[in-house]
C-alpha cells in the first residue's frame, strides 16, 4: 500500500475513535478498528517500523474497579488515536522541491542536480548524528568540492543553516528526509520524545531551566542523542533561552509558553509547512508586480503581502499580534509614527522570511534603536548618548530593562555592526538565518519588557 493511501485510510480511522472510547470496554467494535490501523500501518510501512510499533505497544492494564477499567479504555483509544494524529501530520510535512522548474531538454540535468542535493543533505544529516555539535561545513565543503554551487543553493534556501563553521540540518529539511531516510525518521521520533519531556517540565514549572543530563534521564536517550534533537528544536519557536554550546556539562534549555500551543513535535512541523508555503505563495505574487519606484508611491503600497497576513504569520512564528504589540508601545503617539514601526516590523519580518538577511538586520536593529529612543523620551530620561549603545546603557542604567532584555538590545548592536561591508571580510562573519531570525525576535521580546 502506498502511504499516500495509507494516510487518507488513516484520517478515516482517526475519526471513527470519539465513537469507540464512548463505547463499554467489553465491545465488539475496539479489536477490528485497532486491527485494521495496524493492518494499514504494516501494509504502508512494515511490521518492524516505528509506525507500526507505535500502535502496537500500545496496551492497557485490566485491573481495578469497571470505573477504573472503563478510564484506562478510553485514555487507550485516545493514545492510539494521537498516535495515528501524530504519523499522519508527519507524513504531510512540507515536501520540499529541491529543483526549479523543468524546461524541454533540460529534464536529465535538472533530476541529476535533485539527486545531488538530495544526497549532499542525507550526507550532512549522517554526518550529524556523529558530531551534534555541528558538521564541520569547511571539511563537509572541502570534501565535496565538485559541489560548492548546490550546497551554496541549500544554504541560500533554507534547508540547511550555517553557524559559523558548522551545518545543521533545518527541521523541514529532517522532515522531508524521513520520507525516505529510516534514520530522519528516528530522529523525528526522538525530537517527539525531547519535546514532550519540555511541555511536560515547562507545565510543572514555568521559570526552570532543564538540563541536557535531565533530559537525557526523563527519557532515557543517550545525551548525544538529546543534544542532536535539540539542534533541531532550537530551530522552532518554543524556547526561551538555551546553552550556545550544547556539549558543556551544564548545558540547559528553558522552554517558553509558545510550547504550550503545540500538542506534538510534529504539530510544529506542521505548522512550518504552512507558513513556509505562505510565503512562497507570497514571493511568487511578488514575481507579478510592476516595477515600483524608488519613491514607494502610495497608490503601489497595496502591492505588497497584505498587513493582515504579515501580521498573521508573525502571530504564528512569534507569538505576537499587532494589537498586542500596539498595546507595548502605547509611549510611541501619533499615528504616523506608529504606522511606520508597525510597518518597518512587518517589513522586516517578511525580508528575514524571503532571505534576505542583510536588510532585515539593518531595519530590525533601527526598529530597536528608535523604540529605545522614544521610551526613554516618554520617561523624560537624557540618554548618555543620542545613540544605539547610549540608548541601552542608559536604560541598564535607570533599570528600564531586565538584563537578560539588556543583553539582547546589545546584541542587536552587534548584529548592525556586522552589515558594514568592512565588516564582513570572511564567510564567517556573514549574516546567518539564525542571527537575522534573532535580530527580528529581538523586536519583540524587548517590546514586551516595556
Amino acid at each position: 500500500m502506498d502511504r499516500q493511501r495509507a494516510i487518507e485510510l488513516l484520517k478515516q480511522k482517526s475519526k471513527e475513535a470519539v465513537y469507540v472510547a464512548s463505547l463499554p470496554y467489553q465491545n465488539n467494535e475496539y479489536l477490528p478498528w485497532r486491527r485494521n490501523i495496524e493492518d494499514i500501518l504494516e501494509s504502508a510501512f512494515g511490521v518492524t517500523s516505528t509506525e507500526y510499533k507505535r500502535v502496537a505497544d500500545a496496551h492497557m492494564k485490566t485491573r481495578g474497579t469497571r470505573e477504573a477499567i472503563q478510564q484506562t479504555y478510553k485514555a487507550l483509544v485516545h493514545r492510539i488515536q494521537q498516535e495515528v494524529d501524530s504519523i499522519i501530520q508527519k507524513y504531510e510535512v512540507l515536501e520540499i522541491p529541491f529543483d526549479i522548474e523543468s524546461t524541454s531538454g533540460q529534464v536529465q540535468v535538472k533530476t541529476l542536480v535533485r539527486k545531488n542535493k538530495i544526497t549532499l543533505l542525507n550526507d550532512i544529516f549522517s554526518a550529524s548524528l556523529k558530531t551534534p555539535d555541528g558538521v564541520d561545513a569547511l571539511k563537509f565543503r572541502a570534501d565535496n568540492e565538485q559541489l560548492l554551487d548546490e550546497m551554496n543553493e541549500l544554504e541560500t534556501s533554507g534547508f540547511i543553516e550555517r553557524r559559523g563553521d558548522r551545518y545543521f540540518i533545518r527541521p523541514l529539511t529532517l522532515a522531508q528526509l524521513a520520507q525516505q531516510n529510516p534514520k530522519a525518521q528516528e530522529m523525528i521520533r526522538t525530537c517527539s520524545l525531547v519535546f514532550d519531556f519540555l511541555r511536560g517540565a515547562y507545565k510543572d514549572n514555568q521559570r526552570q531551566k532543564v538540563t541536557v543530563s535531565d533530559v537525557s534521564k526523563g527519557t532515557s536517550l543517550p545525551k548525544g542523542d538529546v543534544r542532536a534533537a535539540l539542534q533541531i528544536i532550537i530551530q522552532t519557536p518554543i524556547l526561551g533561552a538555551y546553552s550556545i554550546d550544547l556539549a558543556v556539562e551544564d548545558a540547559y534549555i528553558k522552554p517558553s509558553e509558545s510550547i504550550l500551543k503545540y500538542k506534538s513535535f510534529e504539530g510544529i512541523l506542521q505548522e512550518m509547512q504552512e507558513q513556509a508555503k505562505g510565503i512562497k505563495g507570497q514571493y511568487r505574487e511578488s514575481k507579478k508586480l510592476p516595477h515600483i519606484s524608488p519613491e514607494y508611491p502610495e497608490e503601489q503600497v497595496s502591492l505588497l503581502p497584505t498587513s493582515q497576513k504579515t501580521w498573521d504569520a508573525i502571530q504564528n512564528e512569534y507569538d505576537v499580534t499587532k494589537r498586542r504589540f500596539g498595546m507595548k508601545i502605547n509611549f510611541v503617539s501619533g499615528s504616523h509614527k506608529r504606522n511606520i514601526i508597525f510597518r518597518d516590523v512587518e517589513h522586516a519580518f517578511l525580508l528575514e522570511s524571503a532571505g534576505f538577511l542583510k536588510p532585515a538586520v539593518i531595519l530590525a536593529g533601527s526598529v530597536i534603536e528608535e523604540l529605545l529612543r522614544l521610551y526613554l523620551k516618554h520617561k523624560n530620561i537624557k540618554p548618555i548618548k543620542a545613540d544605539f549603545e547610549g540608548y541601552i546603557k542608559t536604560c541598564e542604567q535607570e533599570k528600564l530593562l531586565e538584563s537578560g532584555i539588556s543583553r539582547l538590545s546589545d546584541s542587536g548592536r552587534h548584529f548592525r555592526n556586522l552589515v558594514h561591508l568592512s565588516k564582513e571580510k570572511t564567510k564567517k562573519q556573514t549574516i546567518s538565518k539564525s542571527k537575522a531570525k534573532g535580530a527580528v525576535a529581538s523586536i519583540f521580546t524587548i517590546a514586551n519588557d516595556f
